[in-house]
């Protein structure tokens, strides 16, 4: 189960990349570096131009290193992308754009402390703003640090109430604290905010599966799922609850989809393998259990379910 919420709640929303005003030299290279409205490759190009240019002042060429590095991070070249931060951050160190938009690389790259420093710093040299405070909300996520979690998600919110990313945010943070009564409602807040947004409704439907509401968390993975049906995650979870509500053919059906959609799902294989045990299909949830564990080699729960699934087929076998 905690495998396919992350899949749906890891991926947290951070704004886009924003650039400062451009220097008032070398327009036309100037314009394609800046521009939102070009292909990464062009921005990346134009930018290489400028600075290749004598004439530019330390501040022109922190934005067109800060620019250069918005093509790469809009190509999704991280470590080319944070490179450039870097060199517009060296240049104009209290640039806070720049530091905010390495922080999210960071994040990305799974270096939480880096994240959180430079979120810090993007809020100590520009305004109070709430996507830096939800963005090192994000960031003391990684770090496991919920209680600091909250308090900037709960920040971000003061300031900007319309923002569907922090309260969906604060809502996964909830959620790791099993606080799913809190976590629904935030979820639920999000929602209201942005109504077609599959991973809230997932992520509702997960924690209202944990207080027991199967039912409502089927209607909210329904409707996830009409939204992204290539999602795997959403799947795995609905036929977990169809599970928990008594019913292993459409349990099963669901996980059938899930792992048809991602072959490497572990947790998958081993519900539905406890579900065809709760079937009394010995052999196809030993088949499961068996590439469970072949997926994911010390999942102790699989290791035990295909134990029991073993003594189960040898107390049916009958005896010679």
């Amino acid at each position: 189960m905690t495998s396919w919420v992350a899949l749906l709640l890891v991926c947290l929303v951070a704004p886009d990349t924003e650039s400062p005003g451009p220097p008032d030299k070398l327009q036309q290279p100037l314009a394609a570096c800046q521009s939102a409205q070009v292909a990464p490759d062009a921005t990346i190009s134009a930018c290489r131009a400028l600075l290749r240019f004598r004439g530019l002042d330390r501040g022109d060429l922190a934005a067109t290193f800060f620019d250069l590095g918005r093509g790469y991070d809009l190509k999704g070249d991280i470590d080319h992308a944070i490179e450039n931060y870097s060199a517009a951050i060296k240049l104009e160190p209290q640039f806070a754009w720049a530091y905010y938009n390495r922080g999210r690389l960071y994040y990305a790259r799974g270096d939480y402390a880096l994240a959180v420093a430079d979120n810090d710093a993007a809020l100590r040299f520009g305004p109070d703003d709430a996507s830096a405070l939800n963005n090192r909300g994000i960031a003391w996520l990684g770090e496991g640090n919920l209680g600091r979690a909250i308090a900037d998600f709960d920040g971000a919110i003061r300031l900007s109430p319309g923002l569907p990313a922090a309260r969906y945010n604060r809502g996964f943070a909830y959620f790791r604290q099993s606080r799913f009564d809190a976590a629904v409602a935030d979820f639920s807040e999000a929602l209201r905010l942005a109504p077609e947004d599959a991973g809230a409704l997932g992520a509702r439907g997960a924690a209202r599966l944990q207080e027991r509401e199967d039912r409502d968390a089927i209607e909210d993975f329904d409707r996830a799922i009409a939204i992204e049906p290539g999602n795997a995650a959403l799947y795995a979870l609905r036929g977990a609850a169809w599970f928990d509500s008594g019913d292993s053919a459409r349990a099963i059906a669901d996980f059938d989809h899930a792992i048809a959609l991602d072959p490497n799902d572990n947790d998958a294989f081993d519900r539905r393998g406890v579900a065809f045990e709760t079937q009394g299909d010995h052999q196809r949830a030993i088949a499961d259990f068996d590439r469970a564990i072949r997926l994911r080699p010390d999942d102790t729960r699989a290791l035990n379910d295909r134990a029991v699934a073993w003594d189960e087929a040898a107390r049916a076998s009958p005896v010679p």
